[in-house]
């Protein structure tokens, strides 16, 4: 029993490695953007972060997850097809991003730096030339070649922000920062990967993964806007330096969510997998539904506790939260771990992705929510129970779906 769980846990450790440089090198960027740059050159930079993740999750359709869920004989064509459904998605969002740039400059009273938003499609451009290898070997609990990608593509990012800061203080910094980031997920997973990278547009597999991924791109939409809307409301309604504050906090808050999300969907996914008989599948996914809302529950009250005892401290006194922030925050990452899984796990591994999208889509709501909300009340509490309000909603649908 006690080498079973030794040998669980030397599985799962670069999985938790991974997931915990996700959250890491945000926070070190936003600690080092924080105490360099002032409150509307940090807002700038919270903004730009906030419109790449936007483009990404607005067109995620998850190739990857197709592969995974392929059968091994058709491992190499569904690999390829993959790659070249990836880079097709990468052009047109790049070039979506590179024609809003300047429109999205001005609405936010921010026409000098209409650059800043084109080099967004550049970083668009490079991710999707990533080696998927990598991340298919998670399927057979191998989460270390992931480790190592990880490892170069944040350390480039890393170096990129510093020597950023050092030169030319600004907003900058960000893009530089998410750029090397880029270049070192696509390095390293080609260097790390032991077959060949292909790119196959004309093959039955390729049609097969679009099938696969477009419904997650109306998901893509919901997830997108349940969580960056508000960040664009904040800085268009209440100005970037509300902005900067506001960012940092759900910085604190949110971010480590990723974590929490990524490990209980990788675990759970490879567990239904593998599964084997129904009865064991049935006790697996009843075990994953018990564990989400105890992990949950457990997040909310170091939220409660901890934010505004860390956040001082660590990003400074001006980053308070109020009691009502430090209350809602609590409560939405309680609804938003438990929104999630472990209803995405279980609808990804049956290809119910329209399903998926539907709980997905229910997440729009919280730009209607959060736009009156902070017309009412002014103030970026309003916008965190926006969020809370449209979390609720798609746990309500996660739940009638699955």
């Amino acid at each position: 029993m006690i080498l079973a769980s030794a040998r669980a846990l030397s599985r799962t450790l670069p999985l938790v490695l991974v997931s915990a440089m996700d959250i890491g090198v945000p926070f070190i960027r936003m600690l080092a953007l924080s105490h360099v740059l002032g409150l509307t050159q940090l807002g700038l930079a919270s903004l730009l972060a906030a419109a790449v993740a936007t483009y990404e999750q607005v067109t995620e359709i998850a190739v990857y997850r197709y592969v995974l869920s392929s059968p091994r004989e058709v491992f190499q064509d569904a690999l390829a097809a993959a790659h070249a459904l990836a880079v097709t998605r990468g052009l047109i969002v790049a070039g979506v991003a590179l024609a809003l740039a300047y429109p999205m400059a001005l609405i936010f009273n921010s026409g000098e730096d209409w650059g800043s938003f084109a080099m967004l499609g550049l970083i668009i451009f490079i991710r999707p030339f990533e080696h998927l290898e990598p991340r298919i070997a998670e399927r057979d609990y191998n989460y270390a070649i992931q480790l190592k990608v990880a490892l170069i593509a944040y350390s480039l990012s890393l170096s990129a922000l510093a020597v950023s800061l050092m030169i030319a203080p600004s907003h900058v910094a960000i893009i530089a920062s998410l750029l090397g980031q880029a270049i070192g997920q696509v390095v390293g997973s080609h260097w790390l990967s032991k077959e060949p990278y292909r790119l196959r547009f004309r093959s039955p597999e390729y049609i097969k993964a679009f099938k696969f991924g477009y419904p997650l791109i109306a998901g893509g939409i919901g997830v997108a806007v349940s969580g960056q809307a508000d960040r664009f409301l904040v800085g268009g309604m209440l100005g970037l330096s509300a902005l900067a504050v506001y960012s940092v906090l759900l910085l604190a808050a949110l971010v480590p969510i990723t974590m929490v999300q990524r490990i209980l969907n990788t675990v759970t996914v490879a567990m239904l997998i593998n599964a084997g008989e129904k009865s064991a599948l049935l006790a697996r996914m009843k075990l994953a539904g018990r564990i989400a809302p105890l992990v949950a529950g457990a997040y909310a009250v170091g939220v409660a506790t901890l934010l505004n005892i860390v956040v001082p401290i660590v990003f400074g006194p001006k980053f308070v939260a109020s009691r009502w922030m430090v209350a809602l925050l609590a409560m939405s990452v309680f609804i938003r771990i438990v929104r999630f899984e472990p209803g995405n796990s279980i609808l990804l591994y049956r290809g119910k992705t329209k399903r998926l999208a539907l709980t997905n889509l229910v997440a729009l709501s919280s730009v209607v929510l959060a736009y009156f909300f902070i017309r009412i009340w002014g103030n970026t509490e309003a916008a965190v129970l926006g969020r809370m309000g449209s979390d609720f909603l798609a746990l309500l649908a996660m739940l009638y779906v699955t």
